[in-house]
């Protein structure tokens, strides 16, 4: 991908490069995120790597331009972590009941699963609800649909940076 943003940096706008971004990389790198994105920070970095150079290459940017100012003001794109944290809330959302029976004044809490050990920790079932119920503490998720859990998933990640989204999958580590 960086050879043919590459090429297609010298005849396209900034939009265009990210909308085409969008396209041919975010498809590949989302697809079957929820399964394979809670993987150990060793492995992720491998991909994040190549999509930090594929974003840098597009937009003339040198090696060493700082990663969170890439994210945030330059593309506004999400990194794989976030990508991963994204698709999970969104898939479980999709799953939940929207009127929970239990009458309380609280926010409803979704039940986590206890696990053994660090490895089935990152697998879907146990990363989702918990995600789920720390985004329920800032937003009422149940009260949104489809379109408006999107963007309020999308505002609440901004506001991490890398340490602070590792330590929201791997919160043990």
């Amino acid at each position: 991908m960086i050879y043919a943003f590459k090429n297609l940096r010298t005849v396209a706008s900034k939009r265009l490069l990210i909308q085409t971004y969008k396209a041919l990389c975010e498809c590949i790198i989302g697809y079957c995120i929820c399964a394979w994105g809670g993987a150990a920070k060793t492995h992720m970095i491998v991909l994040e790597r190549a999509q930090r150079a594929v974003l840098k290459v597009m937009l003339y940017l040198p090696k060493l331009h700082p990663t969170d100012a890439l994210y945030k003001e330059d593309t506004k794109v999400l990194s794989v972590r976030k990508m991963f944290i994204h698709q999970t809330i969104r898939r479980y959302h999709q799953l939940t009941d929207p009127h929970p029976k239990a009458n309380t004044r609280r926010q409803p809490q979704q039940a986590v699963p206890r696990t053994r050990t660090a490895f089935a920790d990152r697998h879907f079932n146990i990363q989702a609800p918990r995600l789920y119920n720390l985004l329920n503490k800032n937003t009422n998720t149940r009260i949104l649909n489809r379109i408006k859990i999107k963007s309020a998933v999308v505002d609440w990640l901004r506001g991490f940076d890398y340490d602070s989204t590792e330590r929201l999958v791997c919160p043990l580590s």
